[in-house]
């Protein structure tokens, strides 16, 4: 009779470990900090000129940095919730991108890497690929997103192009 309660002390021992490790510390990460705070970001949606507003803030105990967009028309036609984070113990960053497309189009998980102040994410979808490119320009407080698709191994196209500025739109 043994046998029966060994897989359910080991599930009880594994559900205890993160609560035995502690909460890990905050994500030190200079380049998602300085992405936090409330932007204006002006661009092109396939083509389309479009205002979105983003509200930038660290959630889940400092280890997701989440951006909040909503298109600045009324009423908005556009919101999405990022999370952005990085596996620590492999430098990966990490996005989850959640919008009105629904689940779906959501369900996909965006992972990259940042070189120097440009990080670039891929998000694989059936049939095709996204890469969302942020770069930021520490000297002039603002950043890029760059939104782009393809096959994965190129060529590809613009699907979205923006520049973050501090602040509301006027």
């Amino acid at each position: 009779m043994i046998r029966p309660r060994l897989p359910l002390l080991l599930l009880a021992v594994l559900a205890a470990l993160p609560v035995l490790a502690g909460d890990p510390p905050p994500l030190d990460d200079p380049f998602l900090e300085a992405l936090t705070g409330s932007w204006t970001l002006r661009g092109t949606v396939q083509g389309e000129a479009v205002v979105t507003t983003v509200e930038a803030r660290w959630v889940l105990g400092h280890q997701f940095l989440r951006l909040h967009l909503v298109d600045a028309a009324e009423p908005p036609s556009y919101e999405a919730l990022i999370f952005l984070g990085r596996d620590a113990g492999t430098g990966r960053y990490l996005a989850h991108w959640l919008d009105v497309a629904g689940a779906g189009p959501s369900r996909t998980l965006g992972t990259g890497t940042r070189t120097g102040d440009t990080l670039v994410l891929r998000f694989e979808y059936p049939g095709t690929t996204f890469r969302d490119t942020f770069t930021l320009d520490r000297a002039k407080g603002t950043w890029t997103l760059l939104i782009e698709s393809g096959s994965g191994n190129g060529p590809w196209s613009t699907f979205a192009a923006y520049t973050a500025v501090r602040g509301t739109p006027d």
